[in-house]
């Protein structure tokens, strides 16, 4: 049976593209993402500890260390007359600050490594504990030695519960603002809105933390490329030119709900957060991503799924109507008058991989290869 038979329902259809879309995205990630314990997109992963420095013994004028990156390095500012050398664990020089600057460095001595958290978290993983009761980083400064002293506690993160429903709900009204006539500006709102907040978490976490220029550009690639379908997407359906639009849209927001929202599902549940803005901030942005993205990928899936039907059922609006359809998601969508059915697949742009009833070589679409 030919694939746009009127009695088949599109469904199938829809749900390979939806299927699609997400593998694609899943793909993009695993081609991109960072190792384990690197920077993230956000610059540092988040976590649930905490690196604090106790104490510098004795004192040395003009020298201090603090942490930064969300607990993941340490920074040393050096603003006295002479040379600070940061020593390793067996006391030989590793890392030289001269008068006058700062120095910022990952430091194993300085975290929990392990990946197994120690047995007092696994025992009570709600209460806020002593993770590492002391950590020592030896400096030189002349001739004299200097210890930083420190200590890594645990500090569990808030229930994710409340975002996760907050992101539902955005979701649920996305849906059903997009089962209205105004349903292309719903989805081209939607879909910018992601793209914003993304920017602006991504702004945050980059002034928050500073992690190497070629990790900011390896991380920034999934999420750049949902950017740039987004710009597609939106341009296409501005258009009207509804079936490719629609189709782009599916892989723009499978993109971003798989990176800009599943992959910073961390900020959610995590205490320990890389970002100049406030927690409860970056906690809204991921939560607005996800459910904005999400609704976007469902809301764009049904309207495929019912342009589609108009397609398979050899319908679809003539000269001077609207090209939008209107008709209920739930129902077979109306049969036009003949004179329109006519000129029905004129009007559709055809982006599927399969064979059509057109004529071959034929389509509509001029940004189409072949196209008219």
């Amino acid at each position: 049976m030919h694939p746009t038979h009127p009695r088949r329902r599109p469904w199938p259809t829809v749900l390979l593209l939806v299927v699609t879309a997400l593998l694609v995205a899943l793909a993009a990630v695993v081609v991109v993402a960072p190792p384990a314990g690197a920077d993230s997109l956000g610059g540092a992963e988040p976590s649930n500890y905490q690196t604090r420095v106790l104490a510098v013994r004795p004192a040395a004028e003009g020298v201090t260390v603090e942490v930064v990156d969300a607990g993941t390095r340490l920074r040393l500012h050096n603003a006295s007359g002479r040379e600070v050398v940061v020593l390793d664990d067996e006391s030989e020089p590793w890392l030289r600050a001269g008068p006058g600057q700062s120095v910022t460095w990952h430091d194993h001595r300085a975290h929990w490594e392990a990946e197994e958290p120690p047995a007092g978290v696994r025992r009570a993983p709600g209460s806020a504990q002593v993770a590492v009761p002391r950590w020592t980083i030896s400096l030189r400064t002349g001739r004299h030695l200097v210890d930083v002293v420190g200590e890594v506690r645990w500090v569990p993160g808030p229930s994710p519960l409340p975002w996760l429903a907050g992101a539902a709900l955005l979701a649920m009204a996305v849906v059903a603002a997009g089962r209205g006539r105004r349903w292309l500006g719903v989805l081209v709102a939607a879909l910018a809105l992601v793209v914003a907040l993304d920017l602006v978490q991504l702004a945050g976490a980059w002034t928050g933390a500073r992690p190497p220029l070629p990790g900011k550009l390896l991380t920034l690639g999934a999420s750049a490329a949902g950017w740039v379908l987004a710009a597609l997407a939106v341009r296409q359906l501005l258009r009207r030119r509804l079936e490719s639009g629609l189709f782009q849209l599916l892989l723009a927001a499978g993109l971003l709900v798989v990176v800009s929202g599943l992959g910073d599902l961390g900020f959610l549940f995590r205490s320990q957060l890389a970002s100049s803005l406030p927690d409860w901030m970056v906690r809204a942005a991921v939560t607005g991503k996800l459910g904005l993205a999400a609704g976007a990928l469902a809301a764009a899936a049904l309207h495929l799924r019912a342009l589609l039907a108009a397609q398979a059922r050899d319908v679809g609006p003539g000269p001077g109507l609207e090209v939008v359809p209107l008709w209920d998601w739930d129902e077979e969508p109306p049969a036009l008058e003949p004179a329109a059915a006519t000129t029905s697949s004129s009007n559709l742009a055809t982006v599927l991989p399969w064979p059509s009833h057109r004529r071959p070589g034929t389509f509509d679409d001029p940004d189409l290869p072949g196209g008219a």
